[in-house]
């Protein structure tokens, strides 16, 4: 991997009110693999078609119809029969190399409007062209997906983005009764995408400072992410082997499923609530707690689903999927894209909350010098829900991703004296399922408890240059669950589930 970023930026203020910034960006990234030993499919799937030849010989039986094509028969039964004349014909060097250039320009403008009866109006403005492109180029063989492993086909593609953007904080009450100060925030953004078009994103939001040991907020907001270029212009396999149904005739037809990018993808959008509380009580000097409940839905998220689903979403009139459709000349269907879409819904909501604390350690034993900080970190998803395939699935309570459990956190405590820092840090993952669509005819084990994860960590200051420390992951040796992994079970699993150690 290589990586190449320069950047250039200017600031500066026109008045005592208003300041500038301008930047540009330009970045490089490039990655190459080389795989040797591969094995090339298509020659070794000739060398194990071996056949008795004419002259009582064995040989490949292309040979029999292409005397000249090099192929060394192999034998699959037994150890070592393979032989490194046969390992020369079908093994091979691949190799992928990826260029991925970025240009990114903007510029802004920061300062205050007016000052109305709370206060002065902020505003901040600004505009930003960026410019992506990739271009992978691989091997004669890969681009024909005939690598046995790490096979790329080649693919490439550009997206130019320009952005235009504004902020505003717009102070509402300050100084009143139950009104410490009330701001209003808004925000917004047009961005004009050259493969997906037009978007518009805004956010409208609010702090209520009650007083010194109240705050309120709350956001609404309409939010996108545009499809990246592997999502967009990764190259398409054809592959047979697959079936659908026909709604037309509800007779059962053969296919071919063509996979990779789809350079109709229209960004994700989403719906996102927040509302929040956070308290600093006097009773309780240091002491910061905070709540804040969310509540977001996605539309038109891009996954990939399979041919059969394609076929019916077309069936219930949805043209973006019928578009993926080929059929014969006589009407029957033989091709089918499945390929990204924006196909999918997705809604969750729950709660996020933390709280913090610190202390002198002289307050609970005297002579004792040096400062104790606290601080938790807790979510709480009550719902994760997801529409794919014509069905709705709700995945909250689940250890295994795409799932999330109910309950995850952290939770710190940090001692500090002078060059002295001893801290602990643990981590909660909530009890769930392997998948909350499974019952006892699925999986015979499918509940799994909480797990919990603690750390230390020693560190002292010799100077300002000179820091050592030591540290202990899972210091109390906690093993992972014993989830299934495709077709075992293994703890190794437990790790792509993202939540254990």
């Amino acid at each position: 991997n290589t990586y190449v970023r320069p950047v250039i930026g200017l600031k500066g203020d026109l008045n005592d009110v208003w300041r500038w910034d301008a930047s540009a960006v330009f970045t490089q990234a490039k990655y190459s693999a080389v795989v040797s030993n591969n094995r090339n499919e298509d020659k070794w799937n000739q060398s194990k078609d071996a056949v008795v030849g004419p002259d009582g010989q064995v040989v490949c039986r292309s040979t029999l119809t292409d005397p000249g094509n090099g192929c060394v028969p192999v034998n699959l039964l037994g150890e070592n029969t393979i032989t490194p004349e046969a390992i020369a014909w079908f093994g091979g060097t691949s190799y992928n190399d990826t260029t991925a250039n970025g240009v990114d320009v903007s510029a802004n403008l920061t300062g205050q409007l007016f000052r109305t009866w709370a206060g002065p109006i902020g505003v901040s403005i600004g505009a930003e062209y960026r410019k992506d492109d990739v271009e992978l180029v691989t091997d004669p063989v890969a681009a024909v997906n005939g690598w046995r492993q790490a096979a790329s086909a080649p693919y490439s593609g550009k997206v130019d983005v320009k952005e235009l953007y504004g902020e505003a904080k717009v102070p509402l009450l300050s100084d009143a009764p139950m009104a410490q100060s009330l701001e209003l925030d808004l925000a917004g953004r047009v961005v004009d995408y050259s493969t997906s078009g037009r978007a518009d994103v805004y956010k409208i939001g609010g702090n209520w400072t009650i007083n010194d040991q109240i705050r309120i907020r709350a956001t609404y907001s309409k939010d996108f992410r545009a499809p990246k270029l592997s999502e967009l212009f990764a190259a398409n396999f054809e592959s047979q082997g697959s079936t659908v149904v026909d709604p037309t005739n509800n007779a059962t037809v053969p296919i071919r499923t063509v996979s990779g990018g789809n350079p109709d993808l229209k960004p994700e959008v989403a719906t996102t609530k927040t509302a929040g509380v956070i308290l600093q009580p006097d009773l309780v000097p240091n002491l910061r707690l905070s709540a804040d409940w969310f509540d977001i839905q996605l539309d038109n998220a891009i996954s990939n689903i399979g041919g059969q689903e394609v076929v019916d979403r077309c069936f219930r009139g949805a043209q973006d999927f019928c578009a993926g459709i080929t059929r014969d000349s006589v009407g029957a269907i033989f091709r089918v894209k499945t390929v990204s879409y924006n196909a999918t819904y997705l809604k969750t909501n729950g709660w996020d909350l933390a709280a913090t604390y610190s202390f002198p350690v002289d307050g609970l034993f005297s002579g004792l010098e040096g400062n104790v900080s606290l601080g938790a970190n807790f979510t709480y998803t009550a719902h994760l829900e997801t529409l794919a395939n014509g069905v709705l699935i709700q995945r909250a309570g689940q250890v295994v991703a795409p799932g999330v459990p109910h309950w995850r956190g952290t939770v710190r405590g940090t001692y500090t004296n002078g060059p002295l820092v001893v801290s602990l840090l643990g981590n909660y993952v909530g009890p769930g399922k392997y998948d909350t669509n499974y019952g006892p005819r699925d999986i015979n084990k499918n509940d799994y408890p909480a797990y919990f994860y603690l750390a230390a960590n020693v560190g002292y200051d010799f100077t300002d240059n000179v820091n050592a420390f030591f540290k202990v992951d899972n210091l109390f040796n906690t093993d992972p669950p014993y989830l299934s992994g495709n077709t075992i079970i293994r703890a190794q699993a437990a790790a792509t589930a993202g939540y254990y150690d």
